[in-house]
């Protein structure tokens, strides 16, 4: 057989080294976009903590959402393949938004009470320490404040559906 040109066994040496670098460049272009988000997701959780130790929960859950956004911009459609980091992000997330969902629960109930077939509601002033828990939350929410949040968060329905039926009770 006939002997390649080396012009033409260096050029294809090239492409092929330029092929493994593009994709070497790829790679890093993606860990970069995953570590922006990261640290997006940091400030956020920082805001989020800010938010909820001060009682501002229908921002908080505000935030929730923008939390779960950057987190879905980055998560693999495989949970098992995405980095530790990104795992640990989703976890921080979940737990702090448990952590929201039962501050508001707990608020609601210091705020609505049942007697005899009636419900008794105490609506509370806007940044009125209504109630003084003696923790992080002595500014108590107002009831529309814990009503608003718990509509960000999707819970508003079913929580008042159970309400409903602790009424019926």
């Amino acid at each position: 057989g006939c002997a390649e040109d080396p012009l033409v066994q260096n050029l294809k040496t090239a492409i092929a080294e330029h092929g493994a670098l593009k994709a070497e460049l790829d790679a890093l272009d993606a860990a970069t976009a995953v570590l922006n988000v990261m640290l997006e997701v940091h400030g956020q959780f920082a805001e989020f903590d800010k938010l909820t130790s001060s009682a501002h929960y229908p921002e908080a859950a505000d935030m929730t959402l923008e939390i779960a956004k950057a987190l879905q911009s980055i998560s693999a459609p495989d949970a098992s393949v995405e980095p530790g980091m990104v795992r640990a992000a989703k976890m921080h997330y979940y737990q702090r938004r448990a952590m929201l969902t039962q501050r508001l629960e707990d608020a609601l109930s210091r705020r609505v009470s049942f007697g005899d077939r009636c419900a008794i509601a105490q609506p509370g002033q806007h940044g009125q320490p209504a109630v003084d828990s003696g923790g992080t939350d002595a500014t108590s929410i107002s009831l529309p404040r814990v009503w608003e949040a718990l509509e960000v968060l999707g819970l508003r329905d079913r929580r008042a559906e159970q309400l409903a039926e602790q009424l019926r009770r």
